[in-house]
């Protein structure tokens, strides 16, 4: 069985579902070109019914997707579906005709890359109100993703907190999924 649906919608201008199965064997590929984050963002939040950034912000930005999954058996209820995710792409980018947000925004820029248990991002940019700067980062999701321990590892370049600048993040901070630094706690 092959199955494809393609077009375009508000939140993207071009989007690729692919799934094919023989037996009880199947793939599937997701893809997502120029997307619209905000937009995104705005779909997330009504089908969640939680907000995923304070109230007033916006998200600015564009994005890139491109996700691949498969399985030797059909996935059961229950079963924890990054088992069957292979390996994922999100390419965040900067839209330049995109009109300036009326109040406080975050935009990402960057790529961030799961596989194996890893999501890693290198020569990410955040800019907000709040914090702006640049780094790279390693989550290592761990065996079984909510049971086991979750590993960050981060580097901050020279940015700001606020208005006040900070220099180089000094070595990878690393911490585990309790938040406290890898090592120490419980």
């Amino acid at each position: 069985m092959s199955l494809l649906v393609y077009g375009s919608i508000q939140e993207a201008r071009f989007f690729r579902l692919q799934f094919n199965s023989l037996a009880h064997r199947w793939n599937a590929r997701a893809f997502i070109s120029d997307g619209e984050s905000q937009e995104v963002l705005t779909l997330l939040r009504t089908l969640t019914q939680r907000p995923l950034l304070p109230a007033d912000w916006s998200m600015r930005g564009g994005f890139e997707l491109d996700a691949r999954a498969s399985g030797r058996h059909w996935p059961e209820r229950g079963d924890n579906w990054m088992h069957f995710l292979d390996k994922a792409t999100l390419t965040l980018t900067h839209r330049p005709i995109e009109k300036e947000p009326a109040g406080p925004a975050l935009e990402l820029l960057g790529v961030l890359a799961y596989k194996n248990g890893e999501v890693t991002g290198s020569h990410l940019a955040f800019n907000s109100p709040w914090l702006d700067g640049k780094g790279r980062a390693t989550l290592s999701l761990g065996e079984e993703p909510g049971k086991s321990p979750m590993t960050l590892e981060a580097t901050l370049l020279p940015g700001k907190i606020g208005r006040w600048p900070y220099q180089d993040g000094g070595p990878p901070m690393k911490r585990g999924r309790d938040g406290t630094p890898d090592g120490v706690g419980g």
